[in-house]
This record gives C-alpha cells, structure tokens and sequence, in this order.
C-alpha cells in the first residue's frame, strides 16, 4: 500500500474515527502528510510522532491495538444491543485489517526512497499485532446473552 493511500484510508476511518483524536495516531497522521506531500517537514513529523509515542512507550503495533481496544465504537455498542447489520460488519472488518497494516509501519518504510534520511532518528517498535482478532473477541463478549 503505498503512503498518499494509507493516509487517504486513516483519514477515511469511520468505525474507528475517534482514533483521528488520539494525540499519538495524529502525529502518526501528520507523519504520512508530510511523507506524502511536504518532504521538508518530514523529520521534524517523525520527531514529533516519535516524542508523543515514546512517552507511552516505543512499540507502535502495541499502542494502535490498545487504542483500537479501547475505542467505545458503533460496533462494539452495536454488538451490547445484537443490532450490528451487514454493512457496518464489512465497514468494521476493512478498517481493522488496514490498521492491522498500519501498526506494522515502521520509520525505515516511510523513510525508503528519501533524500533527507532520518537516520539519526532511533525509528520505534513493531511487532505481529491480532488487532482484528481481538477486537472481534471483545464483541463477542460485550454481545446479548
């Protein structure tokens, strides 16, 4: 997936929309912006992304699925009521497997092809993250008995 579409599908979140307001995944935001678009602005994004992620800690695959997991979405109260239809199932299942995409991006990804490198920058975890996975169990579990 090349970065101008990644950005377009973080930007086109629906089910997960609120993440757009988390701090960490914003700057995560304003860093494929400016890899796309502003390459001059491009270190100081991932500077900026990088500061906000490590005061929670350095794995970005971690942070995005406890974010997900977190997240008070329509599905999930779709699922406490047994009313969660056909096209909200497709919409929820297309975003948790871009995010599931997105948490294995890493700084040497976004940073390939570059003239202005950002090798002196440290670049942060990633790991195998069952985002969809999971958030599917949590459903399961808040659904009517």
């Amino acid at each position: 997936m090349q970065f101008d579409e990644m950005r377009q599908r973080l930007d086109g979140l629906v089910i997960f929309r609120e993440l757009l307001r988390d701090d960490v995944v914003a700057a995560f935001r304003d860093m494929l912006f400016a890899r796309c678009q502003e390459q001059e602005n491009f270190i100081s994004c991932c500077a900026e992304f990088e500061a906000r992620l490590f005061q929670r800690g350095d794995n970005w695959s971690v942070y995005l699925h406890d974010a997900v997991m977190e997240s008070e979405n329509v599905c999930i109260r779709g699922a406490a009521s047994g009313a969660v239809t056909p096209v909200l199932e497709k919409c929820l299942h297309q975003e948790l497997t871009f995010l599931e995409t997105l948490a294995q991006v890493t700084l040497e990804d976004l940073s390939e092809g570059l003239e202005c490198d950002p090798a002196f920058l440290v670049g942060w975890r990633t790991e195998v993250s069952p985002i969809s996975e999971n958030h599917l169990h949590r459903m399961e579990h808040v659904g009517p008995k």
